[in-house]
C-alpha cells in the first residue's frame, strides 16, 4: 500500500477546523495571515519498530499555530484556546486512525509560543504541535 501524504496532511486540516474559525491549511502557506494553522511536511523514522522490521514506519508531523499580536489581549487568549487539551490535540486524537489511513497517532507535544515577524513584517505569536503516527505499508 503507498502511503499518501497529501491525504494525510489534508485529513490533520480537516479535524484542525473543529477548534474553532482559523485558516486551517494542510500546506505551509509563503505569507500565513493569523490566526491560523499550517500542516508541515512529516519527519520519518523507517523501519520504526523494535528489531527493525520493514514496512512500518513512524511519521512526524509539526503543525503550527500562529496568532497577530497587535492586539495584545484577544489573540492571546486564542492561542489559549488552541493549547488547551480539548484545543488542537482533542481535534486531531478525535480519530486516531484518519479515517484508516494511519495506524495510530498520538499528539506528542506543543513547544511553548514563540514571537517570530510575519512576511508582512507584523508580530505573531507561534506554537508547534508535534504528532507522531506509525503508518504501515510503504
Amino acid at each position: 500500500m503507498t502511503v499518501d501524504v497529501g491525504a494525510i496532511r489534508t485529513a490533520m486540516a480537516l479535524a484542525l477546523e473543529a477548534v474553532g474559525e482559523l485558516d486551517v491549511n494542510a500546506y505551509v502557506k509563503a505569507q500565513p495571515v493569523p490566526p491560523g494553522i499550517q500542516i508541515l511536511p512529516p519527519e520519518i523514522e523507517h523501519d520504526a519498530t523494535f528489531g527493525g522490521v520493514h514496512g512500518v514506519t513512524m511519521w512526524v508531523f509539526t503543525v503550527q499555530g500562529y496568532v497577530g499580536i497587535v492586539d495584545e489581549i484577544a489573540p492571546q487568549q486564542l492561542l489559549d484556546d488552541l493549547i488547551r487539551p480539548g484545543g488542537v490535540k482533542a481535534a486531531l486524537e478525535a480519530d486516531r486512525t484518519l479515517g484508516g489511513l494511519v495506524a495510530s497517532l498520538r499528539v506528542e507535544s506543543n513547544g511553548p509560543p514563540r514571537q517570530v515577524e510575519s512576511s508582512a513584517g507584523y508580530p505573531m505569536l507561534l506554537v508547534e504541535w508535534r504528532v507522531s503516527m506509525y503508518v504501515q505499508g510503504e
